[in-house]
């Protein structure tokens, strides 16, 4: 049976003190284990609809590889947009994977996945996954919103300060747990999936300015663009910040 990983990968903290805790019980997300293969087929179609991105974490070798999920058969998986390229070669080899896809706060997870064949056509190449017998579904207690094009304009702003440098980004989509940014597909060192801030700051529109911890959930790099698209996680915040910033959401939600 699988066991029932946080997928959104909130990690348990550890304050300056040595104190450890871990977020509060309302705040994990639900996890329901599916084993009907229409559930399944369901599920990742909308993740398919919203143009859900996949991490592929290989049992064997620990490499980690990010994709774009392309469609959905009912008996396979099709991803497309492998990222790093020369992640494909575990394919040919057949190693095994834990499968992640994740769009609109809506996790799907499963084990032991494994690419059964590439095609091409029409200039693209996409890989078939079995269809899973069992997977594990997750939704975000927050839902996260677009925010509108007025305040996009003015400015919605998230700075990490990491070891290897300072990198800014625009804040497209926002929650009271975290934000989906987009950042200059040059930035160094690279993101990595999993990777802790200690220091991240979000300026929003010039009325909203608040200091956090944070994790970087999951990326894409979207080549055709230049971008990096990253998934953060707030893991640590003062209650007051929390407060103001669910309020802002609520005011942007009603602009839109």
């Amino acid at each position: 049976m699988l066991e029932a990983p946080d997928l959104s990968d909130p990690r348990t903290q550890m304050n300056d003190r040595g104190n450890i805790f871990q977020p509060a019980p309302e705040s994990r997300p639900t996890t329901r284990q599916i084993t009907r293969s229409q559930d399944i087929v369901r599920y990742l179609r909308v993740l398919c609809d919203h143009r859900g991105t996949v991490r592929l974490t290989f049992e064997e070798s620990g490499v980690v590889l990010n994709a774009r999920l392309l469609d959905v058969h009912d008996d396979s998986v099709l991803i497309q947009d492998i990222h790093p390229k020369d992640g494909v070669r575990l394919f040919a080899r057949g190693e095994t994977f834990s499968f992640t896809a994740e769009a609109e706060g809506m996790f799907v997870f499963f084990e032991s996945g494994r690419v059964e064949k590439a095609v091409q056509k029409d200039g693209l190449r996409y890989y078939h996954i079995a269809l899973p017998s069992v997977c594990l579904v997750q939704q975000r207690h927050h839902p996260r919103v677009w925010l509108p094009q007025q305040i996009r304009l003015e400015g919605s702003h998230i700075t990490l300060i990491r070891e290897g440098g300072t990198c800014n980004g625009e804040i497209v989509e926002l929650s009271p747990g975290g934000c989906r940014a987009e950042f200059r597909e040059q930035v160094r060192p690279r993101f990595k999936s999993g990777e802790s801030i200690q220091d991240c700051r979000i300026c929003l529109s010039d009325v909203l300015e608040i200091k956090t911890k944070a994790a970087i959930r999951h990326l894409i790099v979207d080549e055709s663009r230049h971008k990096v698209l990253c998934g953060i996680e707030f893991t640590r915040m003062d209650v007051t910040s929390r407060r103001r910033l669910e309020y802002f959401i609520e005011t942007a939600a009603r602009l839109k």
